[in-house]
């Protein structure tokens, strides 16, 4: 769980690293018709306006949407890893309808993170061009759900991007105690991690995230998410 930009493909690689995990191939909401994506209404990595839509606690057809998962699953892992950005407004639901379910969530510099939604939009098959305070809003709201609902859900576990990128071999001990299995994590003093012997490299990209910003942007970012900033312990700008 977490917002868009937020190091979410990130924990989800190293987590699927573990050989009792097997993770879908792509987001799991792209796979059935029962979970829409803010694309579905045209809004790029962005679903504040489509709120209404994407949100639900109890309503969706569980069963066809785990027969569609199973198909790109292998049956004899232990744990099955989902990452799709709108579940964050989705955990009630998923709680109710998956057995043993356990639920990461990361959060970052709301800085870097409105800047990467705003950047990453630009880019995408159907470009968006957002206002900066849009982005951060975003942010605000993915937080705000995670925050309301974590507390809700049987199993749940958060951390930052920040603490993640400074020591990852601790941060995903503690992942991996969570989901009670024991793991072989390796770190070198350059950076690189390898967890059950596979390799990933881990850099902190909060710098060149905000160096992207206008004193303008940084204004816009502090102006509609000082609270959640305050809130997550980030300094406002």
């Amino acid at each position: 769980m977490g917002c868009y930009n937020s190091g979410t493909t990130l924990l989800r690689n190293l987590i699927a690293a573990h050989p009792e995990v097997d993770a879908l191939p792509a987001e799991g909401a792209s796979f059935v018709d029962g979970l829409m994506r803010p694309e579905d209404f045209g809004w790029t990595r962005m679903w504040v306006n489509c709120l209404d839509r994407i949100r639900f606690t109890e309503t969706a057809d569980d069963e066809k949407i785990k027969r569609t998962w199973a198909l790109w699953l292998k049956r004899s892992k232990r744990y099955y890893l989902e990452k799709s950005i709108s579940n964050s407004a989705r955990m009630r639901w998923l709680d109710a309808h998956f057995e043993d379910a356990y639920f990461i969530s990361i959060v970052r510099n709301g800085y870097a993170v409105a800047e990467g939604i705003r950047r990453r939009a630009r880019e995408g098959k159907i470009p968006r061009d957002y206002p900066i305070e849009l982005c951060a809003e975003q942010w605000v709201l993915s937080n705000e759900i995670i925050d309301e609902d974590g507390p809700m859900v049987s199993r749940f576990l958060s951390l930052t991007y920040e603490d993640l990128v400074r020591d990852p071999a601790e941060k995903l001990r503690k992942v991996f105690a969570f989901l009670d299995l024991s793991v072989k994590i390796e770190q070198s003093p350059s950076a690189d991690i390898r967890v059950e012997g596979r390799s990933f490299r881990i850099d902190n990209m909060n710098s060149s995230s905000i160096s992207r910003l206008s004193q303008a942007d940084i204004q816009g970012i502090s102006r509609t998410a000082n609270k959640m900033l305050y809130a997550k312990g980030y300094p406002v700008l």
